[in-house]
């Protein structure tokens, strides 16, 4: 196998100019179609391990999410793995499985393995990210450690869930929530009640088992069916809630109306169509990208909220109860909720947002 001194020798130049050229440093251009003439004659391939050893630096990013089972999380590993492809890296995926042991075992692995940073949507083992000393950007799930934040409008799309169920004329309301408490959970929770408060409504409040959300809401068919409608915390938990009224003999949303969070490519294929707020997870992962890169480029982003926009996708789990409702109606409401298109539009306008949004804390 061919190594970098072969390359040399074949070039007729020195091992320290065929590693300037490998590790991007100039070197002129006579030069530099020599040793690419001699890597391609050699079939020379570049040692990444001591590459990265060297440079302290491997082109890689890790994204570790809380589980793969959400389909949430897939989309959101699709948007960051096209953004640093774009621009020469390479994605790790780790799946935490919820535990922080694994999640720490992984953050310790990446910084041994020169990662030039990391994307977590945990929430979790923030002083854990904080000892390994390189970049670190949250999404969706806040770690608290003051690493930038990449969120939705989670208060606000918690506003717009109650007004959806209050249009549906629905009057017997719950929230459906899990006992593992996210920032993104607790944001949408708070802007649910907080609206129905205003109103006037009363809403109960019912926490299912993240691990087995279905079995555990089949144990609770008999209370789902009190209610006529029924916000869930992500579009997972919607289904869940869908199946167990199912099974419990009641139609929806004829009997119940169900609204969940997220907008998974699921909720849009599922009978019936599941109404939900919608987030932009592919602009969630492309902005993310974007801070990482800029703090290994050395910008400083510590404290850094980014807030992308919600939009209300009110399908058929929200008919009125005299009627059938209609495929993606969008709401567009509240003047922090800016509706998809205006999320696409955050490359244009992130740079101008940072500058204004240090806040020294998250949501």
């Amino acid at each position: 196998m061919a190594t970098i001194h072969d390359v040399a020798q074949r070039a007729g130049v020195s091992g320290a100019t065929v590693s300037r050229f490998f590790n991007g440093g100039y070197v002129g251009a006579p030069t530099r179609a020599a040793i690419e003439k001699a890597v391609r004659e050699l079939g020379y391939v570049p040692n990444s391990v001591a590459r990265a050893l060297s440079a302290k630096s491997s082109r890689v990013v890790g994204l570790v999410v809380p589980s793969i089972t959400n389909p949430f999380f897939p989309e959101l590993a699709y948007a960051v793995e096209e953004e640093c492809a774009k621009r020469g890296f390479r994605l790790v995926l780790c799946n935490a499985g919820g535990s922080a042991e694994k999640e720490k075992a992984f953050i310790e692995a990446l910084a041994a393995g020169f990662a030039d940073g990391i994307i977590t949507s945990t929430g979790n083992c923030g002083e854990a990210y904080d000892r390994i000393g390189i970049p670190v950007v949250s999404v969706d799930r806040e770690l608290g450690s003051g690493a930038p934040h990449v969120t939705s409008d989670n208060y606000s799309g918690g506003r717009m869930a109650f007004r959806c169920l209050q249009r549906a004329g629905r009057k017997r309301l719950l929230f459906l929530g899990v006992p593992e408490e996210s920032t993104s959970q607790r944001r949408r929770r708070e802007g649910f009640l907080d609206e129905a408060r205003r109103a006037g409504v009363e809403v109960d409040i019912l926490v299912a088992n993240d691990e087995a959300e279905y079995s555990t809401l089949c144990d609770q068919a008999d209370r789902l069916s009190r209610y006529d409608g029924i916000f869930a915390w992500n579009d997972i938990a919607a289904v869940g809630a869908i199946r167990t009224l199912h099974q419990a003999g009641k139609k929806v949303p004829r009997d119940v109306a169900v609204i969940g969070f997220d907008d998974i490519h699921i909720a849009r294929l599922f009978i019936p169509s599941i109404s939900t707020i919608a987030q932009c997870i592919s602009e969630m992962g492309r902005a993310a990208t974007e801070l990482l890169m800029r703090m290994i480029s050395g910008e400083n982003l510590v404290g850094v909220n980014y807030l992308l926009g919600v939009e209300l996708m009110e399908r058929e789990t929200t008919a009125g109860k005299q009627g059938g409702g209609h495929e993606t109606t969008r709401h567009p409401e509240f003047g922090d909720s800016r509706g998809s298109g205006a999320a696409r539009a955050y490359g244009h306008h992130l740079h101008s947002r940072l500058r204004t949004s240090h806040t020294g804390g998250g949501s």
